[in-house]
């Protein structure tokens, strides 16, 4: 829903986002999942906070951030954990991640 009295506004959408109610959804279901838990938006970055006593010991009140820069054509670019920023990104923003790099993806690597 739009957050407003108004109606017949140009280019104000009164209906939900399918997408924003999709990741309503999806955040709700990891909540209900794994109590505790949260999914964190920083800056549009995702970051993924390990803990709980379902996590793995070696990845205990960590995180993993997954960042979203723009390149040259606008075009989002996902930087995942430690790896570099590509070149010719500008980055949105900045969360950190703190996992140990030997738990990364191969692709989080810096």
């Amino acid at each position: 829903e739009t957050p407003t009295k108004m109606d017949r506004v140009a280019g104000l959408q009164t209906g939900g986002s399918e997408r924003a109610f999709d990741l309503y959804m999806k955040a709700r279901y990891l909540h209900q999942r794994h109590p505790g838990h949260g999914v964190t938006f920083a800056t549009g970055g995702i970051s993924i906070a390990y803990g709980g006593s379902q996590a793995n010991s070696n990845l205990a009140a960590t995180i993993l951030a997954i960042n979203p820069g723009l390149n040259a054509n606008n075009d989002v670019v996902w930087v995942c954990g430690k790896s570099a920023t590509p070149t010719g990104i500008t980055m949105a923003g900045t969360v950190a991640t703190t996992i140990p790099t030997q738990y990364l993806p191969n692709a989080c690597h810096s």
